[in-house]
């Protein structure tokens, strides 16, 4: 279901999401920032301080780099 969602849209905006105490193997807001990734699809993250989107932000901004 997460796949064609978003292989029917163009970008994804992902707000929020748990750290812990999610059902599954993963969160499911990683889970569809990943399979965004994976079909090279914009991806915009909004959180506070402790949800997975802010995480995952620092994350990218700590261990990514880019060359414009």
């Amino acid at each position: 279901m997460r796949r064609e969602s978003i292989y029917s849209t163009h970008a994804r905006i992902c707000v929020g999401g748990q750290l812990f105490g999610y059902n599954g193997k993963m969160p499911g807001v990683l889970e569809e920032i990943l399979i965004a990734i994976d079909y090279n699809q914009t991806i915009y993250l909004l959180g506070d301080l402790g949800e997975l989107s802010a995480e995952f932000a620092k994350f990218l901004m700590e261990n990514c780099t880019l060359s414009l």
